[in-house]
């Protein structure tokens, strides 16, 4: 798969839609595994893997260039390395890459890495007319590895960087309509630009009914100040009352951890382009929400969280304890809508007490951005149960993307049944897509994972099983890994475990007691890193442990797929060579001369290769 292909796959149209009854995802290859029943809603999906998403992805790659130039390196430890599709656009001072928008917009993503302890600038044009002006920092980014080891400064001469790139975005000020042009111009240090997604964002939600604002005159919080106190007020008032509590259009500061335990409390907000929450300590424990154990029936929706923090670390112990959700769910709570970045992980989730620990089951997180975070993404952790992520993106974190794990403190417990399903998972810097570390009956399905730079795209194993830290897998387990496509994942190199273990699309791995009852079917893998073996096992037995169904690698080496000769028939535009291809991730080539184009196909798309032009169509 290359890179319009992917870019295709994830701004599809919706008129190929795929229908996911979400109560009857648990067929595995032998039996009916237990029902994840989470919601029985009906799901429609635009496309087979990953995610529905709001926006359209531009790389910078593919854009009109000026005084920049495109780098391109699959070597491990560059730049590139970390990039999308291993390449970016280097921008020079004053230098320019200018899109084309395919569809209206109101806000702008941008992926760009600069040096570290480095501050920039990028102006955005529109039509050439300059309409807003983003500042670039990389004081969020940057962890460096030597070994298994990380810091959060260049510590040793042999430390490598990771997590070079971020994000910003914003509105434009102006609505961009198809065929505009948008120009990011540089405007001081190096910049490397990956690429740019541009959104059509909808109008802000109103105060619902019923609830209370934090901003209402008798808790006061304010736009751009420290809101700490009316926060906690407004929370408290809305548990009392049994109100939504309502985050309305603005950034809150809060400099503290919030600390609440309800029953069906719903904090919500104006929209994740509209409301955010700034905890703005960098002090280890001091930011997000800690949901306390006796918590059920919690909604937390629509709005955005981002925080100060910049080291997972404190001595090379993981104690920074700043996860933008932590604790235990109860039953049937919903995090929905959100956009959570720059925290140790999005949500890590599990109760720790020593006596009356209560589990996390039927947990919800959908619809939801999970970006830019030291650690996890989201980690289901002791013994929850039933709970699913789904329809989300989970993009440069630095742990695993995805993770469900049977850790066993305080509790003997498995985690059972948790689902990762139609998740778009890209573009992780260590550990995995996808981590599946004990429990039983977990299913993960339909999942886009792309550019996993650390690791494999999806690993299952035992590492973490000692004694008094997990349970291993269960032996009545049940483990459906089926309909994933890993593209341009995997590393020769996991710098994370001393031995540096190449890891492939799928791993797996024993330490602590063995994997069982794991079957994969019909997954994809496009690009990979590791070309030895699409499925990874050293030292791992396979055979009655893990059956292996229908899966197959595509384009080991090369993401180019479109090969074209002068004997193939073509047309020729404004002096270029026109070739046509099926649209999907085998082309097929179409001839020019014996297609009826409008009539048995719809447009997908195109793109240059090579100087001539490859377009994309599909049968209807």
């Amino acid at each position: 798969m290359n890179r319009m292909e992917m870019k295709i796959m994830m701004i599809s149209n919706g008129k190929k839609k795929f229908l996911l009854a979400a109560a009857l995802v648990g067929l595995s290859a032998a039996t009916l595994a237990p029902t994840n029943v989470v919601n029985a809603d009906e799901i429609y999906y635009e496309n087979q893997y990953g995610a529905n998403q709001n926006y359209l992805r531009y790389e910078a790659v593919d854009g009109q260039l000026k005084d920049a130039e495109i780098v391109n390196n699959r070597t491990f430890d560059t730049l590139a390395y970390e990039a999308s599709d291993n390449s970016y656009v280097k921008v020079d001072n004053k230098g320019s890459v200018t899109f084309t928008a395919k569809e209206g917009a109101d806000g702008l993503t941008m992926r760009y890495s600069i040096k570290d302890g480095d501050k920039g600038e990028v102006t955005v044009y529109v039509n050439g007319e300059p309409k807003r002006t983003f500042h670039l920092d990389s004081n969020s980014a940057y962890q460096y590895v030597d070994g298994s080891n990380v810091y959060d400064t260049k510590a040793t001469d042999h430390s490598h960087a990771r997590f070079s790139f971020d994000e910003v975005h914003g509105f434009f000020g102006v609505h961009v309509n198809p065929g505009d042009t948008v120009t990011i111009e540089n405007n001081g240090v190096e910049l490397a630009l990956d690429f740019v997604e541009l959104e059509n964002v909808p109008a802000p939600i109103p105060q619902p009914e019923n609830s209370i604002s934090i901003t209402d005159s008798e808790y006061g919080a304010k736009d751009g100040q420290d809101s700490t106190v009316a926060f906690e007020k407004a929370l408290k008032a809305a548990i009392e009352q049994k109100k939504t509590l309502y985050i309305p259009v603005g950034e809150f500061k809060i400099n503290k951890k919030i600390h609440l335990t309800a029953d069906g409390l719903t904090v919500t907000g104006a929209g994740m382009w509209y409301s955010r929450l700034n905890f703005t300590t960098n002090e280890n424990g001091k930011g997000g929400f800690e949901i306390g154990h006796d918590s059920n029936r919690l909604t937390f929706s629509n709005f955005a969280m981002t925080s100060a923090l910049t080291s997972r670390y404190d001595h090379l112990d993981d104690k920074a304890q700043y996860k933008a959700f932590a604790g235990s769910f109860g039953k049937d709570s919903r995090i929905d809508h959100m956009w959570i970045e720059h925290f140790e992980c999005g949500a890590w989730i599990g109760d720790y007490a020593s006596i009356g620990m209560r589990y996390t089951d039927h947990l919800v997180i959908e619809n939801s951005r999970i970006r830019n975070n030291l650690a996890d993404g989201v980690n289901f952790t002791q013994g929850t149960r039933n709970s699913v992520v789904r329809n989300s993106n989970i993009r440069n974190n630095g742990d695993d993307s995805l993770a469900t794990f049977s850790s066993s403190i305080h509790t003997n417990v498995y985690a059972e049944n948790n689902s990762f399903e139609h998740n778009t998972i890209e573009l992780g810097w260590r550990a995995g897509g996808v981590g599946i570390f004990g429990g039983k009956n977990h299913k993960v399905t339909n999942n886009l994972i792309k550019d996993s730079r650390g690791g494999a795209g999806i690993r299952v194993s035992t590492v973490f099983a000692n004694e008094g830290f997990g349970l291993g897998f269960d032996d009545n387990n049940e483990i459906l890994i089926k309909d994933n496509m890993i593209v341009n994942s995997g590393t020769t190199n996991d710098f994370y475990w001393p031995h540096s273990k190449p890891r492939s699309n799928i791993d797996f791995e024993e330490t602590f007691g063995p994997i069982k009852g794991i079957t994969v079917q019909n997954n994809v893998f496009v690009n990979p890193v590791y070309t030895d073996e699409a499925i990874t096992h050293a030292g791992v037995e396979l055979d009655g442990k893990v059956k292996i169904i229908d899966s197959k690698v595509q384009g080991n080496t090369s993401s180019d797929p479109y090969k074209v000769d002068a004997s193939m028939s073509h047309s020729v535009e404004n002096g270029k060579e026109v070739y046509n291809f099926t649209y999907g991730n085998q082309p097929t080539f179409l001839p020019e001369n014996s297609t009826a184009f409008e009539r048995d196909y719809n447009y997908r798309g195109e793109r240059e290769v090579d100087g001539h032009i490859i377009r994309l169509w599909e049968h209807k």
